[in-house]
């Protein structure tokens, strides 16, 4: 399978997370993003994975190998058995920012100036695009919106 260096946190929602071996860990029920300064987007720091005991664990991304259309797989099957819970500064995607309303700031255009800066409007958000890079950082790269 093709491993994704983009992918809609909607769509990760439920996939199958497997250990190196192929055996089933869990499935993701959200993913944790760290905000940072003003200027740069937030980092995807890990998974929400939900074992079939119904326990949430927190899964770093460091430990993902892989994301693929059908499941996600991690680059060992040690895992940290401590039930998540989320600290200040982090925030969950699906649990905190979809359904959440922001505000849009149009693009200039050409011919306007700065003086009359144009309001920005209302929208919310309706899923969130995450992108790797080449650091293997993950980052929110797009914000999905509808008015």
């Amino acid at each position: 399978m093709a491993n994704l260096n983009k992918a809609f946190v909607a769509r990760l929602a439920g996939l199958p997370v497997i250990g190196p071996d192929g055996d089933d860990i869990g499935r993701i029920r959200d993913v944790v993003v760290a905000m940072r300064s003003r200027n740069q987007p937030p980092r995807v720091i890990g998974l929400v994975v939900e074992l079939p005991t119904r326990r949430r664990i927190f899964v770093p991304m460091l430990r993902v190998a892989s994301i693929e259309p059908r499941s996600v797989t991690l680059v060992s099957g040690t895992i940290n058995l401590h039930r998540f819970t989320s600290r200040p500064g982090e925030n969950l995607v699906l649990g905190a920012l979809v359904d959440s309303i922001v505000g849009v700031e149009p693009e200039q255009q050409p011919g306007e100036t700065e003086d009359a800066p144009a309001r920005p409007t209302r929208s919310q958000v309706v899923d969130v695009e995450i992108e790797r890079q080449r650091s293997r950082d993950w980052l929110v790269s797009r914000l999905a919106t509808r008015p």
